[in-house]
């Protein structure tokens, strides 16, 4: 079933990035989201897992794509995603929780001109939390704590990772319950 899961979540990320449909790759400000439950309940729950240094990578990514990775997370750029070379910086900040921010030529917030996948580690979780349970990544406002937009999320328990495609850089957590 896994397998299944993982085939499916592939497929559309192949056929999304095949998709002729292409935007300027360019900076973005955030869209809020409405959320139907409350976001201070959503954030207690938060995937807990304290980090007590950040950690931080920078690459440059082309329009030919390319990877970028860091600890078990990794953003996967198809060809197309950016127009012109760009320098890309994953960072996992000192926190008590799971978060990946991704910054573009130095900017908060950037669109792409192709879908991307990124991938989110919680291994480093270890015994504290289960790989079982339901998680999802949601794209975060770090500096006023604040939940903009759940991303579709695809769990996978074997790699203790979470995956999903976005068009858009920001920050992201994962949210579990």
């Amino acid at each position: 079933m896994t397998s299944l899961m993982v085939a499916a979540g592939v497929t559309a990320f192949v056929l999304v990035g095949c998709q002729d449909e292409r935007e300027n790759a360019s900076p973005v400000e955030p869209v809020q989201a409405d959320l139907a439950v409350s976001p201070q309940a959503l954030l207690a729950r938060r995937l807990a897992c304290p980090s007590g240094e950040e950690r931080s990578v920078r690459a440059e990514i082309g329009p030919n794509g390319g990877t970028v990775a860091l600890g078990g997370h990794a953003v996967f750029f198809p060809p197309g995603a950016v127009r012109e070379p760009v320098q890309v910086t994953l960072s996992v900040p000192a926190s008590p929780h799971v978060e990946l921010d991704v910054r573009v030529n130095g900017r908060e917030h950037y669109r792409l001109a192709r879908p991307v996948l990124v991938t989110m580690s919680y291994d480093r979780c270890g015994v504290l939390f289960p790989a079982g349970g339901r998680k999802t990544v949601w794209y975060y406002d770090r500096s006023t704590e604040r939940l903009l937009e759940e991303m579709p999320t695809l769990d996978n328990p074997a790699t203790r990772s979470v995956s999903f495609v976005t068009n858009h850089f920001s920050g992201w957590v994962i949210i579990t319950g």
